[in-house]
């Protein structure tokens, strides 16, 4: 069941289904192996799907450009992009993951790692704040726009009160969700059909 998830996953970025694939087996052999697809059905959360190695290796290509110092992912599943962008990119990072099988498994990857901090919570409780992240990694978590709004208007009323600049990135976040950021400036995006990354700050 998972592999056929996988395929669909994988066959659903259309003509860039061959990068995805190459990028899948390229990390694969290097010992990336967190490939975890859980469907939880949850009225709240959506589904784990990790974020593809074609799309991180270009976010990391980006943030490396960067001068952020810490990142949050909201829902970080099995801890696939922090795990990925901890390799090159060694700033403090933040996961938090709602479904407690999901998170016991992906604090037990950093069990060595100083610098990365899983949490059991749910990220719409809002105390991920005081972290005071500078980067906010979001890979659709949530099934309801309201809900995206309320996080989203949270993090920019909380960053625009302190006069921080903060960079999203979301990944696979559909049209009507991305509203809510059309204050912000549109930094890069990749869109490929329903898939995608785009990443967002509130500086000028």
């Amino acid at each position: 069941m998972k592999i056929l998830n996988l395929f669909k996953i994988i066959f659903s970025y259309r003509k860039y289904c061959f990068h995805v694939i190459f990028f899948e087996i390229f990390y694969f052999f290097k010992g990336y192996k967190n490939i975890n697809i859980n469907i939880l059905n949850h009225e709240k959360f959506t589904d784990n799907i990790p974020c593809s190695y074609f799309f991180l290796f270009k976010i990391k290509k980006f943030l490396l450009k960067t001068k952020i110092k810490s990142m949050i992912d909201l829902g970080c599943g099995g801890g696939r992009s922090i795990y990925f962008l901890n390799k090159d990119l060694k700033i403090k990072y933040y996961g938090l993951e709602y479904h407690e099988g999901i998170y016991n498994s992906c604090k037990n990857l950093f069990n060595l790692d100083e610098n990365v901090k899983i949490l059991n919570e749910d990220f719409m409780s809002l105390n991920f704040l005081e972290f005071n992240c500078d980067c906010f990694f979001i890979n659709d978590p949530l099934r309801n726009k309201n809900d995206f709004d309320k996080l989203i208007q949270n993090i920019l009323k909380f960053k625009n009160n302190n006069s921080q600049i903060a960079y999203f990135i979301l990944v696979n976040v559909d049209k009507d969700k991305r509203e809510i950021l059309k204050s912000c400036k549109l930094i890069e995006f990749l869109q490929i059909a329903t898939k995608g990354y785009y990443i967002y700050s509130n500086g000028k």
